[in-house]
């Protein structure tokens, strides 16, 4: 018998039947191990065994999910950015680590993790959380594999959660027409009045609003640019996970795009730009459109302290500010734009 990593021959002296297992490893040298039976089929059986025990030596390097999800992470870094890098290890260490860390690799079963979920859902995680957790431990898993540190992913047969019967959701109905008027008027002349106008009617998500500056406004030709996203994110400093307002590249390069200055909106930019003036905030080509009461780029917490401030104040039906781009496309759509034109205004 000669198989990849398996031998088995008669030892013409002696008349004895040897067996040799031999396992290439990761880094190290060559695992080979030989024994003797008395018969040709004991030696072919046991070379089998004696392979799995090569096997599971050559994974030992890395033998725990701790130490897979270090070299996991450690080889991600290279290729994500670092507030992508940030949100995994935020989620491996509040949700899996503290549970599952120490285990063996080689321990690990479908039927184990599928209860671990099960525990998760039991206490109340959303489902969104839920299949994020598995998207990423299933990202793990199958690194290990590609990496020789484990031979199977037992995350693979686990398929992701359904939202459950009465489960809340985020996402809110859009604002009718009626509405999206009455919250157009209530805004006019405040802190807001271009930020609703433009998510409202524009569909501009929250951080492309919050990065755009005078410099992005062709006021000529009609045109305003999105290019940029800013945001609040995690990121990882000094061991230390720590939130900052970032600004940088838009969502995906769909987001990329220059739409055209309707009359609404037109008014909304010179009635925020007086606001500005009468406070005392320059206006530049490399100010901010949007700004807080004391003249810096509005933050996420000022935003939705004035957003929450108007909704009460006028009455208005709160929804999440996410939704005034689902109430854009129920404008777009009502007045007859093509889907792909709506697709388009939206980024997407």
């Amino acid at each position: 018998m000669k198989a990849k990593g398996r031998y088995v021959w008669q030892d013409k002296r002696s008349g004895n039947w040897l067996y040799e297992a031999r396992v290439s490893t990761k880094d190290g040298p060559l695992l080979k191990k030989q024994r003797t039976a008395k018969t040709r089929s004991e030696a072919v059986k046991l070379v089998e065994a004696l392979y799995q025990e090569l096997s599971d030596q050559s994974l030992s390097n890395v033998g725990s999910l701790d130490e897979l999800v270090a070299e996991y992470l450690s080889y991600k870094s290279r290729n994500v950015r670092p507030v992508t890098l940030a949100n995994d290890t935020y989620l491996l260490q509040k949700y899996i680590l503290p549970t599952l860390g120490n285990q063996q690799l080689a321990a690990f079963s479908p039927q184990q993790l599928w209860k671990f979920f099960l525990q998760l859902e039991e206490n109340k995680l959303s489902t969104s959380t839920l299949n994020k957790l598995r998207t990423l431990l299933n990202s793990t898993f199958k690194f290990g594999v590609a990496w020789g540190y484990m031979k199977s992913n037992p995350v693979a047969p686990i398929r992701p959660f359904n939202t459950r019967a009465g489960e809340s959701t985020l996402v809110q109905e859009a604002w009718t027409i009626d509405e999206a008027r009455a919250a157009l008027e209530a805004v006019s002349g405040t802190e807001l009045d271009f930020y609703v106008h433009a998510t409202v009617l524009l569909g501009l998500r929250k951080g492309e609003v919050m990065a755009l500056r005078w410099s992005d406004l062709n006021l000529e030709q009609g045109i305003l640019e999105v290019s940029r996203s800013r945001s609040t994110k995690r990121l990882i400093e000094g061991g230390r996970f720590v939130s900052r307002m970032t600004e940088g590249d838009v969502k995906t390069k769909a987001s990329r795009r220059r739409l055209r200055l309707t009359g609404p909106i037109l008014g909304a930019l010179m009635r925020q730009r007086e606001l500005s003036i009468s406070r005392g905030h320059p206006v530049t080509p490399s100010s901010h459109i949007v700004l807080g009461v004391k003249g810096f780029p509005i933050s996420e917490t000022t935003l939705y302290k004035l957003y929450n401030r108007l909704c009460g104040g006028f009455q208005l039906r709160r929804i999440r500010i996410h939704d005034h781009r689902h109430t854009a496309a129920v404008i777009a759509l009502s007045n007859s734009t093509e889907p792909v034109e709506a697709a388009y205004g939206l980024g997407h």
